[in-house]
């Protein structure tokens, strides 16, 4: 839908439900992934009830997380699904090839509708570029869909739409990515 489409809003939205798709499993997936390392650590024991309470808490912790924001953390789970899915070389390539700009668009300009970050996609620093990454598409996803009048900053169409169309590549090579490292061949 998101190749489709030829409003900036729908395709970007598009792109983003393949991520969004995710997020239930990488979700729980980390939250396995945290009690196992906290059931294999060597100072843990199954005799010590404070290490067995430690455990429960993490697992607590997740479900009154889920309960409050009446589903799982989506920011976080944007973040694990980039980590998981997304090769950051590969998109600064995919993303030079489409406009040689971009790369320092991104690095250097945020979304000012959305008020989210720039992102330098360069930086060596893997964990900061997924953490701004998935802050600034959050973001921008948030601006389009929560057009409420209040403090959150949204999207208005038209006026903000050549600054999302920017904003719509490096959703769609994401996406493009994570649906190649998903797919079978037949």
């Amino acid at each position: 839908m998101g190749v489709a489409a030829s409003v900036p809003l729908l395709e970007y939205l598009s792109f983003y439900h393949v991520a969004e798709h995710f997020f239930r499993k990488v979700f729980d997936d980390d939250l396995v992934e945290q009690v196992r390392k906290g059931m294999i650590d060597p100072s843990f024991s199954v005799r010590r009830s404070t290490d067995i309470q430690r455990i429960i808490r993490l697992v607590k912790k997740a479900q009154d997380q889920v309960k409050v924001e009446g589903g799982i953390n989506e920011q976080r789970s944007l973040q694990l699904v980039l980590e998981r899915f997304v090769d950051l070389a590969r998109l600064i390539d995919d993303l030079t090839a489409y406009d040689a700009n971009l790369v320092r668009h991104y690095a250097n300009t945020g979304v000012s509708f959305a008020d989210a970050p720039a992102v330098d996609l360069s930086n060596p620093n893997v964990t900061a570029v997924v953490n701004a990454l998935a802050k600034r598409i959050y973001r921008v996803r948030n601006a389009l869909v929560h057009s409420k009048e209040g403090a959150l900053p949204k999207y208005a169409p038209f006026k903000h739409d050549s600054d999302l169309e920017l904003e719509v590549p490096l959703m769609r090579f994401i996406a493009e990515q994570i649906v190649i490292f998903h797919g079978k061949t037949i």
